[in-house]
């Protein structure tokens, strides 16, 4: 008796605990980014990286470099890398080359597998992000749909 009570309350646990510490960004295809982000292409939920309720996620040319760049809605000093998956033939731990001013980034060039996931990417494909070593962890996603040819864009605008 007691087993057919504590099955739906196990079960809602089960579902409600994960979404605790997980976010998951409204859909955004990736767009070419304005304002302070002008010449990046990435999502985030203002497109034009000032909407600091929102994380975003873009790709832009450093000094001739491609880099992935993460601008959270917290401290970006606080997250150091992350464990990424896109689709099912994509994973991989990153940790970050610079973190500071309000991002953190890392230079594509070395990491050719997530570049190419990320550019091969089919429309409705999102990635999951598992952070590492934060102060608070947590799991979010970010959508990958147009990311292919924005990203092909900012590469033609990028010389090493």
């Amino acid at each position: 008796m007691f087993a057919k009570r504590a099955l739906p309350l196990l079960a809602a646990i089960t579902l409600v605990a994960p979404s605790v510490a997980q976010e998951v960004e409204p859909p955004a295809p990736w767009a070419q980014m304005t304002g302070k982000n002008a010449g990046a292409a990435g999502t985030c939920a203002g497109l034009d990286g000032s909407d600091t309720d929102f994380d975003c996620y873009m790709v832009r040319c450093d000094a001739g470099q491609l880099v992935f760049v993460f601008q959270p809605d917290m401290d970006a000093d606080k997250v150091h890398g992350m464990n990424v998956t896109i689709g099912n033939g994509y994973a991989e731990k990153i940790m970050f080359d610079h973190m500071g001013h309000g991002e953190s980034t890392i230079d594509l060039a070395s990491h050719p597998r997530f570049l190419a996931a990320m550019v091969a990417a089919k429309p409705g494909d999102w990635a999951n992000w598992e952070t590492v070593d934060a102060e608070f962890e947590y799991t979010t996603f970010f959508e990958l749909t147009d990311a292919g040819k924005r990203i092909k864009d900012v590469q033609k605008t990028c010389k090493r």
